[in-house]
């Protein structure tokens, strides 16, 4: 019923739900925190602020055909502009996890985790989500056996894994691609994520939607005419 207000997502609560499901992936890893995660962080964080201005968001409205308010350098100030300026510099906290012999990749972001103990580092290489892939290189001063394991999105149908540019049959383990293996310095993993339009109904309406593309929530671009600033 709270729909149809212009306040019905606040930043600050998203900010606080990530950390409360880092701290519960940390206790029992899940792909369903996992995918939690990714579509909040996307979504909620990313999407809050502006890329032209820079400035951020309070409350994102999921009233349908409702716009986006941003705050404003001087004039507004709101407690999700100071969280806010936190949101924007954690997007690599819940990439990588691991697990006494297992390196858990939740996150499809550029990035490079260096696994001291074990002696080896992985570079992530990715355009995610404008394209639907990531790659994985390995590099170890020695060869090193653990469990590389790939979080397969609750999105996608079914991913593509290609090991040093073979296809293999990576078996999914609680929502998870592993790959078992002694690692050598120059493997790499490519893994395909198909994405697909669909409408997810809300969970006590269906006649309401949100249409999503992979992970990606679709706002209409409905412009900006006859909208004056404040």
């Amino acid at each position: 019923k709270h729909v149809g207000s212009a306040k019905t997502m606040e930043t600050c609560c998203s900010y606080n739900m990530l950390k409360l499901t880092r701290a519960l992936f940390t206790r029992q890893a899940a792909a369903e925190l996992a995918d939690y995660y990714e579509r909040t962080l996307l979504n909620a964080i990313l999407a809050s602020q502006d890329p032209q201005s820079g400035m951020m968001t309070y409350f994102q409205p999921t009233r349908p055909g409702y716009l986006k308010l941003f705050c404003t350098p001087i004039d507004s100030f709101w407690c999700c502009t100071g969280t806010g300026m936190e949101n924007h510099s954690k997007y690599n906290d819940s990439i990588y996890f691991h697990a006494a012999d297992t390196l858990y990749v939740n996150l499809f972001i550029p990035s490079t985790v260096a696994w001291r103990e074990r002696g080896v580092s992985v570079e992530q290489t990715t355009g995610f989500p404008d394209e639907a892939r990531t790659r994985l290189n390995v590099t170890a001063g020695h060869n090193v056996a653990f469990t590389l394991a790939i979080r397969q999105p609750g999105w996608c149908a079914g991913a593509t894994v290609m090991l040093n540019g073979k296809r293999i049959s990576a078996p999914v383990t609680e929502g998870y691609l592993t790959l078992r293996r002694t690692w050598r310095a120059g493997d790499t993993v490519e893994v395909e994520l198909p994405m697909t339009l669909r409408a997810v109904p809300l969970p006590n309406d269906p006649h309401q939607v949100a249409l999503v593309y992979g992970p990606v929530v679709l706002v209409g671009q409905l412009g900006d005419a006859g909208i004056t600033p404040g």
